[in-house]
């Protein structure tokens, strides 16, 4: 989650009356403005921090939604958010890389793309695809799945992807040309 105008996520829930210190629900650490990893092992999303982070969104917050694959992450939990914007993780494993077979979690980025405008591949394994509706719309398809979605609420948007693992191992250059 990263937080910009009009509030940073932190003092806007803040402000709503929004406990995010708690430990026990929600770990905090820095990420841009302010991000942070929802526990799911503790609890599902109550209704009240699915309605915040909704408002938060809707007046101007940009919200990322990096799920795992089904081994990994708690989908059906996950899913009590990701719902809230038209999106929700499937319970299926797509790219399921076999050792060094890099090419295996290639993801085409089609040309004209509206956020990824230079790209034209992602590497994403062991991915959950989305099934999107309004006011979702997918942005990166790999045949008939969703792999990347984007939804714009009010002032703010929502991007999600079913794999959190996009760092340099992947995109420094060496691994995948």
């Amino acid at each position: 989650v990263i937080g910009r105008e009009p509030l940073p996520l932190a003092e806007y829930l803040g402000k709503i009356g929004w406990d995010y210190t708690d430990k026990a629900r929600v770990k905090i650490r820095a990420f841009g403005q302010l991000g942070f990893r929802y526990d799911e092992s503790k609890q599902e999303f109550r209704t009240a921090d699915v309605q915040a982070l909704k408002k938060w969104v809707q007046d101007g917050g940009t919200l990322m939604l990096m799920a795992n694959d089904t081994s990994n992450c708690e989908i059906p939990r996950f899913n009590t958010l990701a719902r809230a914007f038209g999106m929700e993780f499937l319970p299926l494993n797509l790219n399921m890389v076999k050792g060094s077979e890099f090419e295996q979690g290639r993801v085409n980025i089609p040309a004209g793309n509206a956020v990824f405008k230079t790209s034209k591949s992602a590497y994403i394994k062991e991915l959950a695809p989305l099934k999107v509706q309004a006011p979702a719309t997918p942005l990166v398809k790999m045949g008939e799945h969703t792999v990347i979605a984007t939804a714009k609420m009010g002032k703010g948007t929502v991007l999600a992807v079913g794999d959190p693992w996009l760092y340099n191992e992947y995109v420094d250059g060496r691994k995948i040309p």
